[in-house]
């Protein structure tokens, strides 16, 4: 399908400049009256050989295509960019029946300038749809510049507007280097984004009881409760991590969903936390303070033994008293060490009870 499309754009690309140049000649050579007497001429040879065929189906509704240049030296490009717009919105296949500037600009009675101001002014654009039965408009505008390197350079907006809302629904700004061909590149490759579907941010609007408390949205802080509502006016839709802290309070914590468009309003309700939590350094300094005075006193009771009978003199001044020197000293190492683990059990449970966490308890 999109290969298909994409070749019948580059059909369309191949006979805009050809038709924009015999069209002019057309403009310069015949009279008005000759110019309205082929026309004439063409619709009755069309009504004679449409005799008998089945009427083809109504069209799903009409939209307004049309390139508008904003200097002289990018008029002549501009009718042509709008042979290529009506391809494209054919292609696309949506049963719109495209209609070009001409027919849009004869209800305005005036030209460009009178076009452009009307896109901007909703009570035109409703007119236009009345009159032409316009449900949508599609509009660019085109400047062409001298480039850096002294070739043409091109600068286009595209504008795709519903007309019965009066809204913007798509929109596409390039510039561009190089001559007609780069330009119809870029045009053909920035169209499809007018029709690119547009994802509607949501809403958050958070509210906690206990002032001060910070609110953080996938770990990102989005402020402080001061007692007004906390919004967040853009959000992308899908699942968030929410959670609000304040001191002397369990942390909040939620996962949530905002949907597309949607306004979620959430009040926080924090839980005061029964006491500060006891650190892990309690139980570990303590455990390994009563495993070392079990320690010391093994080797302080070893210490005090008295050398038996059985030992020589010799025996007992090098081997036994140095052993028993070096159990007492173990122990008074051991009941060092058992000493600074209670003092860092100590600590580990008064520093809560004294600094609170400004962040509030974890649970």
């Amino acid at each position: 399908m999109r290969s298909g499309r994409r070749n019948y754009l580059r059909r369309v690309r191949l006979r805009s400049l050809p038709l924009l140049g015999l069209t002019l000649v057309a403009a310069v050579a015949l009279p008005p009256g000759a110019r309205g007497q082929d026309v004439g001429d063409g619709e009755g040879a069309a009504s004679a050989s449409d005799e008998g065929r089945v009427p083809a189906e109504a069209p799903a509704g009409r939209v307004a295509v049309m390139m508008l240049p904003t200097d002289g030296a990018a008029s002549a490009i501009a009718d042509a960019l709008t042979e290529l717009l009506v391809g494209a919105v054919v292609a696309r296949g949506e049963g719109l029946l495209p209609i070009g500037k001409e027919e849009f600009q004869a209800q305005l009675g005036q030209g460009d300038a009178a076009s452009a101001a009307c896109l901007e002014s909703p009570a035109c654009l409703g007119r236009i749809a009345v009159q032409l039965g316009v449900v949508e408009v599609i509009a660019g505008t085109l400047a062409r510049h001298d480039g850096p390197s002294g070739g043409p350079s091109w600068a286009f907006h595209l504008l795709r507007l519903d007309v019965r809302r009066g809204e913007a629904r798509g929109q596409v700004f390039r510039e561009v280097e190089g001559g007609v061909e780069a330009l119809l590149d870029a045009i053909e490759e920035a169209f499809p984004e007018l029709y690119a579907r547009r994802v509607a941010p949501g809403r958050l609007v958070l509210r906690a009881g206990v002032l001060g408390a910070r609110m953080l949205l996938d770990g990102v802080e989005l402020g402080r409760f001061e007692g007004a509502p906390l919004r967040r006016e853009t959000v992308e839709p899908g699942v968030h991590q929410l959670e609000v802290r304040a001191a002397g309070h369990v942390r909040y914590r939620r996962e949530i969903v905002v949907e597309e468009g949607a306004t979620l309003m959430l009040d926080a309700l924090l839980e005061p936390s029964a006491g500060p939590a006891i650190s892990p350094l309690v139980y570990t300094a303590g455990a390994a303070a009563l495993a070392m005075f079990a320690g010391a006193a093994v080797l302080g009771a070893a210490s005090q033994a008295s050398p038996s009978g059985a030992l020589s003199m010799r025996e007992t001044v090098e081997g036994f008293y140095p052993a028993r020197e070096a159990e007492a000293l173990g122990a008074n190492l051991l009941v060092g060490g058992g000493v600074l683990g209670v003092v860092l059990g100590l600590s580990g449970w008064l520093v809560p009870m004294l600094v609170p966490d400004p962040e509030g308890t974890a649970r």
